[in-house]
């Protein structure tokens, strides 16, 4: 049967439905033992008032006998009961092949109750229903099923005893069962089939002797009763790895999962496990059913509340409950237009459809003002040429008010009279005439209005905990934007140093440069080659005997030699002393540099936050604490002085012996240039040694760098 439409006047919101609720008149098993059908009736319209059960799927074996004897007490005249709900037909049968544990498969029937020939209709269909028992066939009727038994075993004269064992051995296969209803036009197009997911339905057929079996019967159920969240989401394509094309691939449809207490004690109606309520957002009605079958993802829930619900049941001050209007007391009308209208609302509601001139504009328009909406001049049916006529006929014989879902309200207002413009907006409202001139002006360049209202429009949904004090749209992307743009500034910055140091890089990367520095290499490659070739020729010392004033002053000759070679040696070690100084000079103003931007940044920080942290009743030094100590610093940077200074003395003295000895060797060169010397040899040895002398010069000039950093062997 169909439920009374005024129980449910919002259209489709989130409503319970246990679609798997067994009756006294379940055979199998130990449904409702020693309870009365008067017991359980009080206790199943109790369970129906306290959970808010909009739909029961009267659930029995092979048989439709419970629901035959509810829809009777629903459909008394004089003492009805269950009114507020719907009942719904659940067949369960028991088929084969059997699971792996012994049990027969579990298949469901829902059927359509909204004519109101289906139960005889159904009666029928189910006589059709055969299973062959030595050659005769027994119809899934209870007279036919009392044979069936009594074929079985001739003792059976209880008819009762007989009704249970013949629906007891009834099992058909699942292949009988979708042929029947393939057979059963109007079967076929009310009703819709489950099939149960645990051990007495799909999971109960092993994979590797039965996957062909489980798909086709996935195929051709429409629903799945499971309560379980790893269920409902593989059926929906929501799992990892085994995405919704996959699923309709394999099963033709995306599966809902609907779940059900399988109440068989009163104590269990409508408590199924761990609170896994069944939720279905539609009309509670079988084409509701079939709605949230064709859309299952969006129209159904399994658990305790859906987060709409919850959603509503935290804000209800910003959900509209109803909308109601009638005539101003003492009103002169006759007609009665408006007078006593009562509009409940979804709170999913999206649109308002209708014909022509069926009151779309009307009650938009109506909420809008009552609302407080500052949209008056395009209202299309509160208007002077309209509803509110040039002297405020009929309008001003009206009053409407909205009530809220927390159930306040704003206290009634005249059509009339025009909401005053420091009232605050309750409801955000954009008439078509206002959206066409808001999507048209950006169009033709005439002005942002479309972007001030979007802005405008978000920000009236952003709550207080988004807003934290921020009065329009561009203030609260101040807020929540400042600490990014920071961050940006700074990345910025180190994305610029970056910049410039890849930039010098390319530079000398760049094939123009390359080659000149190669060229420029080669040059003095070639200029060092060059030079090798002059190295003046090592002589030794003559073999003659040598008299005590030439052994004398070939001894100091070598002498001087050797010492102007190691303050050669020491001044590359000196310059290379320099250049370190000169680093740690520049790496101390540095990282001098980098501290006050520090400190400035960290005093930024402070005055940035000093709110947040006194909102939080914090101090900064409870959170952020901050040393810089420079001893370190100061000390290496006190001994610079000292090292320059010494490093000074050393080159200044080196400078002075060079220069002596360079004075005594060309004493010792001139005191001997006699002939009789470069006869015996020794002038030339002399004359060996200040040539080599400018050629070793020359060539640590031609290294320069390389030779102090041995990028070339000396």
């Amino acid at each position: 049967m169909t439920v009374d439409s005024n129980i449910w006047p919002r259209g489709a919101e989130w409503r319970r439905r246990d679609l798997h609720v067994h009756t006294p008149a379940s055979l199998l098993g130990t449904s409702f033992v020693n309870v009365q059908w008067d017991d359980y009736v009080n206790a199943l319209e109790e369970a129906v008032a306290r959970h808010k059960i909009a739909v029961i799927g009267i659930t029995d074996y092979m048989s439709i006998d419970g629901y035959e004897r509810l829809v009777a007490l629903q459909q008394d005249t004089k003492h009805p009961r269950l009114s507020s709900v719907l009942l719904l037909p659940n067949i369960e049968f028991r088929s084969l092949p059997h699971t792996k544990t012994g049990q027969a498969l579990n298949i469901h029937l829902l059927v359509n109750a909204a004519d109101p020939l289906h139960i005889d209709k159904l009666k029928k269909s189910l006589r059709n229903l055969k299973f062959k028992y030595k050659q005769q066939d027994y119809g899934c009727i209870r007279e036919e099923l009392i044979q069936f038994a009594r074929q079985q075993d001739p003792s059976l004269h209880d008819e009762t005893a007989a009704y249970r064992l013949g629906v007891e051995q009834f099992k058909p296969s699942h292949t009988d069962i979708f042929e029947w209803l393939q057979n059963d036009k109007w079967l076929t197009d009310n009703s819709v089939v489950g099939i149960a997911n645990g051990s007495d339905g799909i999971s109960g057929l092993p994979l590797d002797s039965f996957a062909a079996t489980r798909d086709e019967l996935l195929c051709r159920s429409d629903f799945i009763f499971s309560g379980n969240p790893s269920d409902r989401k593989h059926y929906l394509g929501q799992k990892p790895g085994i995405p919704a094309t996959s699923i309709k691939s394999q099963y033709k449809t995306l599966k809902p999962c609907f779940h059900g207490s399988d109440a068989h004690e009163i104590a269990r109606l409508f408590e199924p496990d761990e609170k896994r309520y069944c939720w279905v957002k539609a009309d509670p009605s079988f084409l509701g059913l079939l709605q949230a079958i064709k859309e299952p993802e969006s129209r159904t829930f399994i658990g305790e509340v859906p987060s709409k619900l919850l959603e509503v049941a935290g804000q209800k001050r910003y959900f509209i409950d109803k909308v109601e209007i009638a005539k101003v007391a003492g009103s002169a009308l006759t007609d009665k237009w408006l007078d006593g209208c009562s509009v409940p609302l979804n709170t999913d509601l999206v649109a308002i459809i209708g014909n022509k001139g069926s009151g779309k504009s009307a009650l938009a328009d109506v909420i809008a003002l009552l609302g407080h909406s500052h949209q008056r001049v395009h209202f299309t049916f509160l208007k002077k040429e309209r509803f509110r006529g040039k002297s405020g006929e009929p309008a001003k014989h009206f009053v409407g008010r909205l009530v809220w879902c927390d159930s306040s309200d704003e206290g009634g207002q005249n059509l009339n009279d025009d909401t005053p413009s420091e009232k605050v907006e309750l409801v955000r409202y954009i008439p078509q005439g206002r959206f066409e001139e808001l999507c048209n002006e950006p169009v033709s360049g005439r002005s942002n209005a479309f972007e001030r209202e979007l802005k405008a429009v978000i920000f009236s949904h952003a709550g207080d905990s988004i807003r934290l004090g921020a009065l329009d749209f561009d203030q609260l992307i101040e807020q929540q934007e400042r600490s990014y743009r920071d961050q940006l500034a700074d990345f910025r910055k180190q994305l610029n140093r970056l910049n410039q140091d890849i930039s010098g890089i390319e530079d000398q990367l760049q094939p123009e440069i390359r080659k000149n520095l190669n060229e420029k290499l080669g040059l003095q490659i070639k200029e060092i080659a060059e030079h090798q070739k002059l190295r003046p020729e090592t002589l030794t010392k003559p073999t003659d005997e040598l008299s005590p004033d030439q052994a004398l002053a070939a001894n100091e000759l070598d002498s001087t030699s050797d010492a102007l070679a190691n303050l050669d040696e020491r001044a590359g070690r000196h310059s290379a002393a320099q250049l370190v100084i000169a680093a740690r000079i520049k790496a101390i103003q540095n990282i001098r540099e980098r501290i006050r931007l520090l400190k400035r940044a960290y005093d930024q920080f402070q005055e940035e936050t000093v709110k947040d942290f006194q909102t939080l009743g914090l101090n900064l030094s409870d959170v952020v604490k901050t040393t810089i100590t420079e001893t370190s610093l100061l000390d290496i940077e006190k001994e610079i002085p000292t090292l320059q200074s010494q490093l000074s003395a050393e080159i200044s003295k080196d400078s002075i012996a060079k220069e002596n000895l360079q004075k005594q060797q060309e004493g010792t060169n001139s005191s001997f240039k006699q002939r009789r010397d470069a006869a015996s040899g020794l002038g030339a040895l002399t004359w060996a040694s200040e040539a080599l002398n400018r050629w070793c010069e020359l060539r640590s000039k031609q290294l320069g760098t390389f030779a102090r950093f041995s990028f070339l062997s000396p």
